[in-house]
């Protein structure tokens, strides 16, 4: 199970597996038929035959040897371009990271001191307000706020105690109902 997971795994060592597997197995069989061969036809003696068999092995072994070395070499040659280009990727996105994190935190702070700024302008705007509203209550002229189409939006204290009615039946009026001349009134309107 182990051996059958390297052969069929995509690494260094499935890679090798698979290339050595075949030199063991065939390249040895294969001189040794050479080796009978060469002794049945009477070319040399069995003891040169041995010998002849052993150093052709440990030529062959070495050629395959050094042959998946160098392929092992480029293999990790290319290994280690692909990380030294993914680490400089990675550095590349981590700088980019650091960029857009220290422009977002500049835009962050930039909103906050906006935030700040339309905070205090609604504080005064809010203060003015109530300025106003209070001047407009406690004035000890009659006052009062009429709309584009002439419907009373809003009357102080002293316009409503000087004309003896209350809100209700001031406000949301049309200001011509209360004017002595109701045609000067839609005048001023105009």
């Amino acid at each position: 199970r182990g051996l059958m997971a390297v052969a069929t795994s995509a690494s260094a060592g499935g890679f090798m597996l698979r290339r050595l597997i075949l030199a063991v197995i065939g390249l040895p069989s294969f001189l040794g038929w050479l080796n009978v061969a060469g002794i049945e036809a009477g070319l040399y003696g069995r003891e040169f035959g041995v010998a002849l068999l052993v150093a052709a092995n440990m030529v062959v072994f070495m050629i395959v040897i050094w042959r998946n070395a160098q392929l092992l070499h480029v293999m990790d040659v290319d290994r280690q371009k692909a990380q030294s280009a993914l680490l400089s990727s990675y550095d590349e996105l981590e700088s980019r990271i650091q960029e857009r994190t220290a422009d977002l935190t500049q835009a962050n702070e930039a909103l906050k001191a906006e935030i700040a700024v339309r905070e205090r302008i609604e504080a005064e705007l809010r203060r003015s307000r109530e300025e106003l509203a209070d001047f407009f209550e406690n004035a000890t002229v009659g006052l009062h706020w009429v709309g584009p189409t002439g419907t009373i939006l809003n009357a102080n204290r002293a316009e409503l105690e000087m004309l003896g009615y209350s809100r209700d039946e001031y406000v949301g009026h049309n200001i011509s109902e209360f004017h002595a001349d109701p045609e000067a009134a839609e005048d001023i309107l105009q």
